[in-house]
């Protein structure tokens, strides 16, 4: 289908289905996703007082690209405020310092 605003073909791993009315904002090529069940430690301040809990969260990590553009961004986040949106160079980073963290001591 031939989408008048759409200035680049959708990647393949896009899952949108674009549409003529789509708004603006809403220009861009998208993943399915996955979610990632996660447990979050929440701090609480009550005046001076700060209390800590868990709490289970879904995690969504996903790419996106901005119809035209070539950068391909790679979002973590929900919809309660918690969100990050890296560069490829930075997630490929962020994933491997995280894995020399969780094992400093590869054999």
């Amino acid at each position: 289908m031939f989408i008048s605003w759409q200035r680049s073909p959708c990647p393949e791993w896009c899952v949108i289905d674009h549409a003529e009315e789509d708004h603006p904002d809403d220009r861009a090529h998208r993943d399915a996703g996955r979610e990632i069940p996660v447990r979050l430690r929440v701090s609480d301040f009550s005046g001076s007082q700060a209390t800590e809990h868990l709490r289970e969260e879904r995690l969504v990590l996903g790419r996106w690209q901005r119809d035209g553009e070539s950068r391909t961004w790679y979002f973590l986040g929900n919809d309660h405020g918690v969100a990050l949106e890296l560069s490829e160079d930075s997630a490929r980073r962020v994933a491997e310092e995280l894995a020399r963290v969780l094992d400093p001591d590869p054999r």
